[in-house]
């Protein structure tokens, strides 16, 4: 019989030997447009798909020099719209990002597309060596349905794993729920551990920060158990 994962993240993607069930806990809502954004910048950065997909329906007529980003699907979506990704970290984490920048940035102007719930590290960092303008693009809000449909496959047995692929979505099932040692919880990375370890919750990490890796991993614990 093949493990049950719940995949908590929005992307719908299946493994082959696992029964893959997604169900998001986080709804993307759009937030109002602003008006201190420039008509030119020397980077675009993005640490989302989400932000890539907002930035060029509300703001087409920003033009810029080169683009970064974060993480596989981020430059996958740019690489959709015809726009080159001319610097990408080895890791997909702000951490890693700042660590191998160099002085790529350094006296640039820069617009830097983020959820309103973002981390700061990066802006933080590059605000000191560059002009950067952060601007709001969405709010990630809980899909309260489904939490609760979550939380009744764990009551019922249903589930074997629950994978997390953001802080947001810890942060709407556990403020709500806990869950019994029936199911085992994954996180995508260190950032989405810290999470969960706020939460006291007992989990692994992926090896590496991206979906496929977490199935692997997940396939390689269940390996002679099913």
């Amino acid at each position: 019989m093949k493990p049950v994962v719940l995949n908590t993240g929005s992307r719908n993607e299946q493994y082959e030997g696992l029964t893959v069930l997604h169900k998001p806990l986080i709804e993307i809502c759009a937030l109002p447009l602003t008006s201190t954004i420039r008509e030119q910048y020397d980077w675009l950065i993005f640490t989302s798909k989400n932000a890539v997909q907002l930035f060029f329906k509300y703001y087409p007529d920003v033009t810029f020099d080169k683009v970064a980003a974060i993480g596989i699907k981020t430059s996958q979506a740019l690489q959709k719209l015809n726009i080159h990704v001319d610097f990408i970290p080895t890791r997909y984490q702000q951490e890693h990002f700042i660590d191998e920048m160099g002085e790529l940035f350094h006296h640039k102007t820069i617009c830097l597309p983020i959820s309103k719930k973002a981390r700061t590290n990066m802006y933080d960092t590059l605000k000191n060596i560059a002009t950067v303008d952060r601007i709001e693009l969405y709010e990630p809000r809980p899909n309260e349905e489904n939490v609760k449909c979550v939380h009744q496959f764990i009551l019922d047995n249903k589930a074997d794993w629950l994978m997390f692929l953001s802080p947001s979505a810890v942060q709407a099932y556990f403020s709500r729920y806990t869950i019994t040692e029936s199911v085992r919880v994954i996180a995508i990375g260190q950032v989405t551990s810290n999470a969960l370890n706020h939460f006291n919750i007992d989990h692994i990490i992926s090896e590496k920060e991206t979906m496929q890796h977490m199935f692997e991993t997940i396939t390689k614990l269940n390996k002679g158990r099913y």
